[in-house]
């Protein structure tokens, strides 16, 4: 849906910002933020290849011929957003983190050691975006959330929700402020 994206990924980059702050070992916050922020990178590049394209992914996603929307987005263009959007981090030299956390924000645990804890917040923050209503469209609760942050948070699901509504506070506050 045009214009959704930036709203998503402003709320994803507080929660990642929230959730870095429960990491089980010194994670930095500012970090998850931007990796928030620049998570769904290859969406904006292919948003226009995939225009009318999901209720189609989403009939494929409920019959079962595919598992989730990156698998429906690889079938049709060979390639996913996360790819997308790492090479074109890659391309302008972005940190290794950014590149890792772009790559692998769907796929945490296939992220590089050193980055993992990183990848999970903005995991984390991607599906606690969608979870308060601020997905990208169609492809919103699309995705699974990965049991392996267990490793690296201490999180209950009434933390969660407690993030959750942090976020929308302050979300709520900067959205009303650029207006």
């Amino acid at each position: 849906e045009g214009g959704s994206l930036w709203g998503h990924d402003l709320f994803a980059a507080i929660a990642s910002r929230a959730v870095a702050g429960r990491a089980r070992s010194a994670l930095d916050a500012d970090l998850a933020f931007t990796g928030g922020l620049l998570h769904d990178l290859g969406k904006a590049l292919l948003s226009e290849f995939l225009k009318g394209a999901s209720p189609g992914f989403l009939e494929e996603i409920d019959s079962g011929e595919v598992r989730d929307y990156l698998a429906a987005e690889e079938q049709k263009l060979g390639l996913t957003h996360a790819q997308v959007g790492y090479e074109l981090a890659r391309t302008w030299s972005l940190p290794e983190a950014m590149q890792q956390v772009i790559l692998h924000h769907h796929q945490p645990d296939a992220a590089a050691e050193e980055y993992r804890a990183l990848v999970y917040a903005v995991h984390l923050g991607d599906i606690i975006a969608m979870m308060g209503g601020m997905g990208t469209g169609s492809d919103s609760l699309q995705y699974r959330l990965d049991p392996g942050h267990r490793d690296y948070f201490d999180l209950a699901p009434e933390d969660l929700a407690a993030i959750m509504l942090e976020v929308q506070d302050e979300f709520a506050k900067i959205a009303a402020a650029m207006l």
